[in-house]
């Protein structure tokens, strides 16, 4: 396997570790082989896989959000609560709740999405350091439609 197939975010806070690169290039297998390491573990299924072969065996909690909102609201609830490590894979598959109202399936603005889940993440980092939980986040690069409304081809539409 290339070494250049993960790369880890160098800026990441204290507590927090990202693993992103292409599809099937074992992302959550090397996010599972660092949850090995954490003591408790609830492991979020967000593009609904389920959990690899290898790592069934792990006690870990596994939780299925179908919503942004709702990821984030369990996210809080175990950071400010329990003691315990969280994985979340893969960010790319979830949708604000509005989206899926309105029928856009598949994320239709991800910088709305991201600039949501940041700021719900902003309020965690603190809580997250001072209790020593570690959450790791698993992400997929995905190619953005040009013609997007708001990718980078929008203000070429004109």
């Amino acid at each position: 396997m290339p070494t250049t197939a993960f790369t880890a975010h160098e800026h990441a806070a204290p507590g927090i570790i990202e693993v992103y690169g292409q599809d099937d290039v074992g992302k959550t297998t090397l996010a599972m082989e660092i949850a090995r390491h954490f003591r408790q573990v609830v492991y979020f299924d967000l593009d609904r896989k389920g959990i690899p072969a290898e790592f069934q065996n792990a006690a870990m909690i596994v939780a299925q959000p179908t919503t942004a909102e709702e990821a984030c609201g369990m996210l809080r609830d175990l950071v400010l609560l329990h003691d315990t490590s969280i994985v979340l894979d893969t960010l790319a598959a979830l949708s604000l709740s509005a989206d899926l109202q309105a029928g856009y399936g598949d994320n239709p603005e991800p910088y709305r999405l991201s600039r949501y889940f940041v700021a719900e993440l902003r309020h965690l980092l603190l809580p997250l350091y001072q209790r020593r939980n570690q959450l790791l986040l698993v992400n997929q690069l995905r190619e953005l439609d040009q013609t997007a409304p708001g990718g980078p081809g929008e203000s070429d539409r004109r």
